[in-house]
């Protein structure tokens, strides 16, 4: 495990660096001074919205796969996230093997994407987590960012 600017950095399983924010502020942050290649949010978050989030994302880094994470999932937001960049959509409660998977599509999607564009690897891939207490509701450090 590595400390970067006060944020935790940790080895996934699939070999990228998982670094966990508590707010859309952090996430943001991040994203302006480290080279991430996807952003996981919860829909609901402290302060802000995963929503308004999703679209500074857009805005600022639209290099950026996004996958947002909800418990209150419905056909419109799933729309409206979709429409501002989001590439997957997950309902709570899921399996972390279903979201494993998943986001393993979208590291690949991710990947792809940036071979074509630039003829590099995906050797410095991370993410970017920013949820309202998302480690410990969720059990992802547990599933993805695990040392």
């Amino acid at each position: 495990m590595e400390r970067k600017g006060g944020r935790t950095g940790t080895q996934t399983q699939s070999g990228m660096k998982a670094v966990a924010v508590a707010t859309a502020e952090e996430a943001l942050q991040v994203l302006e001074h480290s080279a991430i290649d996807i952003l996981l949010t919860d829909l609901k978050l402290q302060q802000s919205s995963g929503v308004d989030l999703l679209k500074q994302v857009h805005d600022l880094h639209p290099e950026v796969a996004a996958v947002v994470l909800t418990q209150y999932g419905t056909i419109e937001s799933a729309m409206e996230v979709t429409r501002m960049g989001a590439v997957d959509y997950v309902t709570k409660p899921f399996r972390i093997e279903e979201l494993r998977s998943r986001f393993e599509r979208v590291a690949r999607a991710v990947e792809l994407q940036q071979e074509f564009c630039t003829g590099a690897g995906f050797a410095a891939a991370g993410f970017v987590t920013a949820a309202s207490g998302f480690a410990a509701a969720a059990g992802l450090t547990a599933g993805f960012a695990a040392a």
